[in-house]
């Protein structure tokens, strides 16, 4: 069963404080993250050196964090809490068949994108109680070796250019069509993508994915296909980074 559009409120974003502000996907404000020299690039230094976090290390970092009012953690197994786990692995980027044009489509999640070459992530899955439907979010944080982030992106970016519109025999051959832009003074580097699932009984599936490197690390934000507004996803995105920022791991 396919899953609806659901309305979400918007992530108001301004010096590292992110709050809710109005509802659906026609009203409310929808502020932008700020451009302000907290939420700008700055050089981070080479963790070439440091040993590489693990995948519990990445998940206290999201699980101390004081969450966007009216967000809570999904329940269910693990509090909407994953990890890579205790160890860190070594890998050679995506499998075959694992580089594809199904994995940015109108259900896109992080998940597949950032396993290419990280040694390891911790995912963060929030929910906000709205009565008839309960949006969601994906937050994802994965540690590289150094230069493999950089790698990942580069991947990441080519996959996104090549599938600018396609159909995906997993989804009723349904097209797909997606663009990819980018967040002036947002990390070292960012990718947002916006993958809309045109559907002959739903509708239009608009699924968003962003990802964004601060050196050695990529962090992600995707809500699927529940609706979240741009703004809400740009605006976790720029939390999720000064999150990051203020950690011992980048400080």
């Amino acid at each position: 069963m396919r899953r609806s559009r659901l309305t979400a409120p918007v992530i108001a974003m301004a010096v590292g404080i992110v709050t809710a502000a109005g509802c659906g996907s026609g009203g409310g404000p929808a502020a932008q993250p700020s451009s302000q020299a907290s939420t700008s690039a700055t050089p981070h230094p080479s963790s070439s050196t440091a040993a590489i976090p693990t995948g519990v290390q990445l998940g206290k970092v999201l699980d101390a964090a004081h969450l966007p009012a009216g967000w809570t953690h999904a329940q269910g197994e693990g509090n909407g809490m994953q990890s890579s786990g205790s160890m860190n692995t070594t890998k050679n980027g995506p499998l075959p068949g694992q580089y594809g044009c199904k994995y940015v489509d109108g259900s896109v999640q992080a998940g597949y994108i950032l396993n290419w070459w990280s040694s390891s992530n911790a995912t963060m899955i929030l929910t906000y109680p709205s009565g008839a439907g309960t949006p969601t979010v994906n937050l994802t944080v994965a540690a590289y070796a150094p230069g493999a982030a950089a790698k990942n992106m580069a991947k990441a970016a080519a996959l996104m250019a090549h599938c600018r519109s396609f159909r995906d025999p997993g989804l009723d051959n349904d097209r797909d069509t997606t663009s990819v832009t980018t967040i002036p003074h947002l990390g070292d580097q960012n990718l947002f993508l916006t993958s809309k699932e045109h559907t002959s009984n739903a509708g239009t599936l608009i699924g968003q994915l962003l990802l964004i490197r601060a050196g050695n690390y990529i962090l992600a934000v995707s809500n699927g296909v529940n609706g979240l507004r741009p703004a809400t996803v740009q605006g976790f995105g720029g939390w999720l980074w000064q999150l990051l920022q203020k950690s011992k791991y980048l400080s």
